[in-house]
C-alpha cells in the first residue's frame, strides 16, 4: 500500500514540475503580448479576452474538478500573470 502511495506522489511531483514549466512558458508569452500592448499603448487588462478564456476553459473541463475550481485556479493564474506583466513593464520583476 505505501508503495502505491509513493507511486502516486511521484506522479504528482512530475505533474507539478510540468505545471511550473507551463506556467512560466505562459508568463513568457504573456510578457511578449504585454510588450506589444505597450508599444501600441493598449491596456494590460482586456476583460473581453478574459471572459473568452474562462468560457473556453469551462467548455473544455471534463472533471473531476468542478467548473468553479477551474475558474478559481485560472483566475489566480491570470492575476499573477498580469502582475508579472505589470512588474516587468516597470522593471520590478520578482522571483
Amino acid at each position: 500500500m505505501p508503495n502505491e502511495i509513493d507511486q502516486h506522489r511521484e506522479e504528482i511531483d512530475a505533474i507539478d514540475r510540468r505545471l511550473v514549466e507551463l506556467l512560466n512558458q505562459r508568463a513568457r508569452s504573456a510578457h511578449q503580448i504585454g510588450m506589444r500592448k505597450r508599444e501600441l499603448q493598449l491596456p494590460v487588462f482586456d476583460p473581453e479576452r478574459e471572459k473568452a478564456i474562462f468560457k473556453k476553459l469551462l467548455l473544455q473541463n471534463r472533471g473531476p474538478l468542478p467548473n468553479s475550481s477551474i475558474q478559481a485556479i485560472f483566475r489566480a493564474i491570470i492575476e499573477e500573470t498580469r502582475a508579472y506583466e505589470e512588474a516587468s513593464s516597470s522593471g520590478e520583476q520578482k522571483k
